[in-house]
């Protein structure tokens, strides 16, 4: 009996297709499994791709099917806000100190951008990735200048492409894998600063 079976061509003999048989089903299970989870992160994306079209949108453009912003400055955009910095109504030092954290915000978002397209190429793909190159996706259709200009406008729709970057970053053992992170949340924290004086304000002196 094994030997007819192997004569046949394309056929493995019956002990070869047991020892497959328990890896093939891990492999299929973990696909089972991962699927969901891909399929969250995808819709995800989808989500804040819709929330960032009605912030840029014009009411004239309701009749297009795609917004004129899409991919108009693909990677360029960033780079654009990057030497554009932003004029705020402070005193010229403290105007220096904003526009410097919102340099160092849009490098560490670089930075994370540039090592999730790095880690791109390890194979084989797993959910992460493909989670990874929906969001680099987003990155291209959302590139346009004024997207940049506010840490909160890029910080929340791209927090699960930075997290995913900087967790594959850790287990690699990255000394700088924390380094974006913080530069993105030192200008958070600059935004968030006088909010949070003012709420304490009203709460322990009104």
């Amino acid at each position: 009996m094994l030997d007819s079976e192997c004569s046949l061509p394309g056929l493995a003999p019956r002990p070869f297709r047991i020892l497959l048989a328990p890896t093939l089903g891990k492999r299929c299970g973990a696909a089972i499994i991962l699927a969901p989870k891909f399929l969250d992160l995808l819709s995800q994306a989808y989500v804040w791709y819709r929330v960032a079209a009605a912030a840029v949108a014009h009411p004239e453009n309701h009749t297009q099917l795609l917004p004129p912003w899409l991919f108009r400055y693909p990677v360029v955009g960033i780079f654009m806000e990057l030497f554009r910095p932003t004029h705020y109504p402070f005193s010229p030092w403290l105007s220096l100190a904003v526009q410097c954290a919102d340099a160092l915000a849009l490098c560490g978002c670089l930075a994370l951008m540039t090592a999730a397209v790095l880690d791109l190429r390890r194979r084989p793909w797993d959910v992460e990735q493909w989670a990874i190159l929906a969001f680099l996706t987003l990155v291209l259709a959302t590139s346009a200048p004024g997207f940049w200009s506010n840490v909160y406008g890029y910080a929340r729709p791209f927090s699960t492409l930075m997290f995913l970057a900087t967790l594959r970053l850790l287990r690699r053992r990255a000394a700088w894998a924390l380094a974006p992170l913080l530069l993105i949340a030192l200008r958070v924290g600059i935004q968030m600063a006088p909010q949070a004086a003012r709420i304490m304000r009203a709460v322990f002196y009104n």
